[in-house]
């Protein structure tokens, strides 16, 4: 049985591509479900455009996000992001050895993680720092979806549940 060298050629050719095609895929799914951070010191507006699509971010200095309890207009804290999410939902505003602030662009919610004790006085910190970036008064900041939390490593006695902004009335 003599197959001709020309099928061969096609069927290794075609064994290849998909073979390819398929590696190609797992790695892009991989890459989407992972939601891990890129690290990257120096974003601009323009490279996080290009990373969020169809999530394009504000331009200019200012602009407003709305909340069920009114608009509130904050800095544009975009053009000092640190880095994006690879899946484009999370932006890293700010990372300390005392905590991080991130905004979670699905749900325009902010999120201060606490990662260092006592957490009382991180969280001050972290919500003093928050307040600075987005510009606003505190009951602007309590009109915005913010959480706050910590691991069980790091304050025990806090760890397990997300609190509020101190000062807003849903704080604790």
């Amino acid at each position: 049985m003599n197959i001709p060298v020309k099928r061969v050629i096609i069927f290794v050719v075609a064994v290849i591509a998909v073979a390819g095609i398929a590696m190609v895929a797992v790695s892009l799914w991989n890459n989407a479900s992972s939601g891990n951070i890129q690290e990257n010191a120096n974003v601009s507006t323009s490279s996080i455009a290009a990373a969020t699509i169809p999530c394009h971010p504000p331009t200019g200095n200012m602009f407003t996000l709305g909340t069920p309890s009114g608009n509130v207009t904050v800095n544009n804290f975009y053009n000092i992001a640190q880095s994006v999410s690879t899946d484009h939902t999370s932006i890293l505003i700010v990372q300390t050895s005392t905590y991080n602030i991130t905004y979670y662009i699905p749900d325009s919610s902010f999120n201060l993680l606490i990662t260092t004790a006592p957490f009382l006085a991180a969280r001050q910190e972290a919500e003093t720092e928050l307040l600075q970036i987005l510009g606003v008064s505190r009951g602007d900041a309590c009109k915005l979806s913010v959480r706050e939390s910590t691991m069980p490593g790091v304050d025990a006695a806090y760890s397990g549940s997300g609190y509020g902004l101190s000062f807003c009335p849903s704080g604790r």
